[in-house]
């Protein structure tokens, strides 16, 4: 039966490990690639949400009608032309 030197067991270990390096160094490449196209199509999530609360913000703070002399007006001109008059 043919037995193996400590060199030859050596050597298969190394190329074995030097494998084992290439496989996990792709499968990096991969995820990152992966990643980058998911956060192109989708975008960043913090963006999303900053979106999400400064328009909720201005919708709050918008003044759609306005009731002047018993009469409600929703004419954004006319909204800013009480506006001004009163101060």
């Amino acid at each position: 039966m043919f037995e193996r030197g400590e060199g030859d067991e050596g050597e298969e270990r190394s190329r074995l490990e030097s494998e084992l390096e290439s496989l996990f160094e792709e499968d990096e490449i991969y995820w990152q690639q992966r990643g980058a196209e998911k956060h192109i199509l989708e975008g960043d999530a913090n963006t999303a949400f900053f979106h999400l609360s400064a328009n909720g913000r201005r919708r709050k703070k918008a003044i759609l009608s306005l009731e002047h002399d018993g009469v409600n007006v929703t004419d954004q001109k006319q909204i800013r032309e009480i506006i001004y008059g009163f101060y």
